[in-house]
């Protein structure tokens, strides 16, 4: 064992010799799994593999024996972890996992607390710029995310972080149902909305600001409880790397939190909600 070195800027971590070798019993495809594999053969499909991989909610190994047993929260400000690094022919990695199943065969029996969350989050942190992600060892489908592909998805990720859009005060709208939604763009907002729990209903709409040079758009309307308000941003974040892919150039989709007034309420009445948070 090596000894303790920091990996992030926000904790540090031991560092285990460890092989990337494979298990040997088959197991079932992940969504991850199969994208990982259309993008190995063809190339037009990495930017739908790399946009499901940002959007999933990654385990991460830690060392920290104080953590919490079980449960989920949201984290605060400057708040640290120590993640497990390993060693393979002289560079680090750090092993993330699509399940909880190939993280706990990964230890092998061995205790092991562990973090969840988005790709994208964990991609955006001070990640020591010489640090590898192994995305699923001792699987077929093994991903290893060299610094310069991080950097290059961290770019993008960055490029298309939502932007705030204010109308004209007075601008008449059109609301309705969408003509015509995305394929699998409900399915993959369900799927960042599960994870965040304050998001309560979400309710997807079609708008027409009736002011110059604006065409019909899709508009997210969401219902959040109170704990959400404070956690707006990141929710905000998340769900713009769920519709990374699904929206061509120069298509829009806004986002408003449900206030009981205005165009959100429009769309609340015009549509039924497509994603309901399970009790």
């Amino acid at each position: 064992m090596h000894p303790t070195q920091p990996p992030f800027a926000f904790g540090s971590g031991g560092w285990w010799v460890l092989t990337l070798e494979q298990n040997e019993e088959p197991e079932k495809m992940t969504p991850l799994d199969k994208a990982l594999q259309e993008a190995k053969d063809t190339a037009d499909a990495a930017d739908a593999f790399y946009s499901l991989f940002l959007n999933t909610a990654v385990f991460i190994p830690t060392h920290d024996p104080a953590a919490e047993s079980s449960g989920s929260r949201r984290t605060a400000p400057g708040e640290t972890f120590h993640p497990f690094v390993v060693e393979s022919e002289g560079k680090p990695y750090l092993p993330v996992f699509d399940t909880h199943d190939r993280l706990t065969a990964w230890a092998g029996g061995h205790p092991m607390t562990y973090i969840q969350m988005a790709a994208h989050a964990l991609i955006r942190s001070s990640l020591d710029p010489k640090l590898h992600l192994a995305l699923n060892v001792g699987t077929p489908n093994l991903k290893v995310f060299v610094p310069e592909e991080l950097e290059r998805l961290r770019q993008v990720h960055q490029a298309q972080t939502p932007k705030q859009f204010t109308v004209p005060a007075g601008t008449r709208v059109l609301v309705g149902a969408p003509a015509s939604v995305p394929d699998g763009i409900e399915e993959s907002l369900r799927h960042c909305l599960e994870r965040n729990e304050e998001v309560e209903s979400a309710y997807l709409g079609q708008v027409h600001f009736m002011i110059e040079g604006s065409k019909p758009e899709l508009f997210l309307v969401l219902k959040i409880d109170d704990t959400g308000k404070e956690h707006l941003d990141s929710i905000q974040e998340d769900i713009g790397v769920a519709l990374r892919g699904f929206l061509q150039k120069g298509e829009n989709l806004t986002l408003q939190v449900y206030d009981g007034k205005g165009t959100g309420s429009g769309v609340v009445e015009a549509v039924k909600p497509f994603y309901v948070r399970k009790r």
